[in-house]
């Protein structure tokens, strides 16, 4: 079939991605470690962004909610 060798090749690169992204839960002693902890240690994995903005906001509404 002529979709063969495109059908490797994102086979090839799902399997770069994977193995790109960071340890989850993050490596302890981390930054990103002290985030996932102050999140809940959520199951589902996160970009460092998105715990960063997270953190930010629960940060932020706790200061203004005191």
């Amino acid at each position: 079939m002529k979709f063969d060798s495109l059908k490797n090749r994102i086979a090839a690169l799902e399997n770069r991605i994977i193995e790109a992204l960071p340890p989850w839960p993050p490596t302890e002693g981390s930054f990103s470690y002290c985030l996932w902890q102050k999140l809940g240690k959520p199951g589902e994995r996160h970009g460092f962004m998105e715990m960063y903005k997270q953190r930010a906001a629960d940060f932020w509404r706790d200061q203004n909610g005191k």
